[in-house]
């Protein structure tokens, strides 16, 4: 019924019910529309801030989530780190008036934070705050840092807006001349892969210089450059999401691209900010306009989730 904080149709006057064919029960009210319920074994919840509600998220301004051992979900905002307990359902709150803009876990279990003007930060398990690194000690040439990532050899790469990647070492900081670093992604072979908004970067610590990826179809005259994110599959290709050209499925043992996933192939747009992969290997790619999944085994096949895929036929 639409009653209280916790109601799920949008209106009472009901006229219509239906089954379709994916099981999903269609409601038909006089005065909200058309609802669906789902039996999606599972229900989507959304994290609101509400004023003067400490037990909220600090900030709707999400710039990265993370899962935290088995029962903790870190989200970083524009004014710090939001913790949420799901199983006791609780929320903290650390580093309040820093935008962060992505959370890393250092080997002694402690937390990294990258932020917009201060630097990487380091947050203790008491929530404690303190600037790592930064230009004032000299290892950043750049306090706006976007990513964290650690190699396979435990070297500390950080990337940042205007300034070169830099690459902390135990022999010293190594930098490479890569800015506006969007994603970065360690490979199986302990290389980085580098997502910026000129294009994509694969470099080792130990390299001389970055090589830029080429990665447009056969038969096709460009490919967007700008990286988004980055993932890589379990198969070892690499699943390139760009702000305009889709989804980029680029092979590293043939160096060529497989598939691209656009706008064609089902995504909602082609403007892609991120990919993971779940427990049972589907692949979710987030856009600009809603949430898609994809079965690696056969990815043009896109199922959107952002609305009732059994009124898409």
């Amino acid at each position: 019924a639409n009653e209280g904080p916790n109601g799920v149709l949008h209106g009472n006057g009901v006229y219509d019910i239906i089954v379709d064919s994916w099981n999903n029960i269609i409601v038909a009210s006089y005065s909200g529309g058309i609802d669906v319920a789902r039996p999606v074994g599972s229900t989507t919840a959304v994290f609101r801030h509400f004023m003067n509600n400490p037990q909220s998220i600090i900030n709707d301004h999400v710039n990265c989530v993370a899962n935290w051992g088995n029962d903790l979900l870190l989200m970083g905002t524009d004014d710090g780190i939001s913790i949420y307990n799901t199983s006791t359902d609780l929320w903290r709150h650390t580093s309040r008036g820093m935008v962060v803009l992505d959370v890393c876990k250092k080997p002694d279990g402690k937390l990294l934070i990258a932020t917009y003007g201060n630097g990487v930060c380091e947050v203790s398990p008491d929530g404690s705050t303190r600037k790592l690194y930064s230009t004032a000690d000299g290892t950043l040439r750049d306090d706006h840092v976007y990513r964290l990532s650690y190699d396979k050899a435990g070297n500390l790469w950080m990337g940042t807006l205007f300034g070169s990647l830099t690459v902390k070492t135990p022999e010293g900081n190594k930098y490479f001349n890569i800015d506006n670093i969007l994603a970065l992604t360690p490979l199986s072979d302990g290389r980085m892969a580098i997502g910026s908004a000129h294009g994509l970067y694969i470099v080792g610590a130990n390299d001389a210089k970055p090589r830029m990826v080429e990665y447009m179809p056969e038969g096709k005259a460009d490919a967007n450059r700008y990286v988004a994110d980055i993932f890589q599959n379990r198969d070892g290709k690499l699943w390139i999401a760009t702000d305009g050209g889709g989804v980029y499925i680029y092979d590293l043992k043939t160096n060529k691209v497989t598939h691209q996933l656009t706008t064609e192939n089902g995504l909602p747009t082609n403007s892609v900010t991120s990919i993971t992969r779940d427990q049972t290997g589907r692949i979710w790619i987030g856009t600009e306009k809603g949430l898609v999944f994809v079965n690696p085994e056969r990815p043009t096949d896109i199922i959107n989730v952002s609305y009732c895929y059994g009124l898409n036929t």
